[in-house]
This record gives structure tokens, C-alpha cells and sequence, in this order.
């Protein structure tokens, strides 16, 4: 069991999450209304990455004729997405307007993972992005995945949002909960700039986490 023991949660960490499958939500249910007679293994569906589910998606869907059964179970899918919205808005509120400074780099850090020297790694940050956190791609965040083990403080703070976002879409393919709640004194040094705002924004996400089935998580006895 890993402990975040400012935030007082405890968890048990996830397993590797397979790559996924892109798939929109129409096409997830055309599957279904297609299929509905038939048995349908639910785990075919597990680990597909989907765009997420909007009103105009279902409003689409019943113009379309889809059983109302399927777009009951569209409309509970909504309902059931809205606190994650709801956390992705949060985060991207608490952490505007954040650059990263003179902090350590995406690329750099990486580039420090692999011993690279000092003029490699000015190179790595010549192009890393240090404005704006919400332009960086979620595959070059799952490719970096373990520049999360060398940022400075200005790097964590600028760099973070980025990744909580991608790992509440479902886009991230690796270990993101350990990063927050593994917290040596080391470690936490990185999170020393985070402000109030931001430290409650990453709690909600942790107790998002404890409560998601994706997780296997416990809470301390």
C-alpha cells in the first residue's frame, strides 16, 4: 500500500494499462445497437480510448433511431462522466497562466535520465515548451513518461496538470498515482511550489482515483 501522507490517502498502486484502442462513443454504441441480441463480452471494450461522450453524441444518437435501451445506457455514461469534467476544468483552472520558468524541461529531464551531458541536454530544452503546458501532445507526455522522476520544482509544477489531464482522459499508459503519493523528502521537495489551489485540485484527484474501479484501491484501516 502506497501512502501520500500529506494529502492522508492510501492506495493500492494500479496494474500497467495496456495500449488502448481509439474508438469514438458512436461507434462504441453502434457496436452495441448492432450487437444488442447477442452476448457481448464486455472486456472486448475495456481498455478502448475514447473520445468522450457529448450531448450532441446522444442527441445524434436518438435522430439516428438507436433503441432507447442504448441511449439510456449513453445517458448514464454522461452522467457518470460529469465529476471528471468537472476535475479536468478544476485543473486547468488551478494551474493557468503556470510556465515553467527556469525549471527542468520534458526532454531535458529525460535527457538527464540518459546520463546525456550538459550540451545534449541544452539542446533537449532549446525545444522543450515552456509557456504553455496545455499544447504538449499526450504521446510525447507517455513517451517522456519518466522525465516525472527529474524535474525541478518549476519543472513539476509546469509539467503536471498536463499529466493529470491525460491520465483522467485514460490517454496515460504508465504510473502516474505513484509519482503523487510515493513521497519521500525528496520527492515532496518537487511539489514545494504547488499553492493552495493547486494541492486541493491534486487531492480531488487522488479521492477521484480511490473511487474509480481502474484503481484496486484501499483506504488506510
Amino acid at each position: 500500500m502506497l501512502t501520500n501522507r500529506c494529502m492522508g490517502i492510501a492506495f493500492t498502486s494500479p496494474r500497467k494499462k495496456p495500449n488502448p484502442v481509439n474508438i469514438d462513443y458512436l461507434t462504441f454504441y453502434k457496436f452495441i445497437f448492432i450487437f444488442r441480441q447477442y452476448p457481448i463480452n464486455k472486456i472486448v471494450f475495456k481498455d478502448m480510448r475514447y473520445r468522450y461522450l457529448t450531448r450532441a453524441d446522444i442527441d445524434q444518437m436518438k435522430a439516428s433511431g438507436y433503441d432507447p435501451v442504448t441511449i439510456e445506457e449513453a445517458e448514464l455514461e454522461f452522467e457518470r462522466l460529469q465529476p471528471k469534467f468537472q476535475l479536468i476544468e478544476q485543473i486547468k483552472s488551478a494551474f493557468l497562466g503556470v510556465k515553467l520558468g527556469n525549471g527542468i524541461g520534458l526532454k531535458e529531464a529525460d535527457g538527464i535520465d540518459d546520463y546525456a551531458d550538459e550540451e545534449t541536454l541544452a539542446c533537449y530544452r532549446i525545444t522543450d515548451e515552456k509557456k504553455d503546458w496545455q499544447v504538449i501532445s499526450v504521446d510525447t507526455l507517455n513517451r517522456y513518461h519518466c522525465s516525472l522522476s527529474y524535474f525541478d520544482v518549476e519543472g513539476m509544477r509546469f509539467y503536471l496538470p498536463a499529466y493529470l489531464i491525460a491520465e483522467l482522459k485514460g490517454e496515460y499508459r504508465h504510473e502516474l498515482i505513484f509519482t503523487l503519493t510515493y513521497l519521500d523528502k525528496h520527492s515532496k521537495q518537487k511539489f514545494s511550489l504547488l499553492n493552495q489551489e493547486q494541492r486541493k485540485v491534486i487531492r480531488d484527484f487522488l479521492e477521484w482515483a480511490m473511487d474509480d474501479d481502474d484503481y484496486q484501491l484501499d483506504r488506510e484501516k
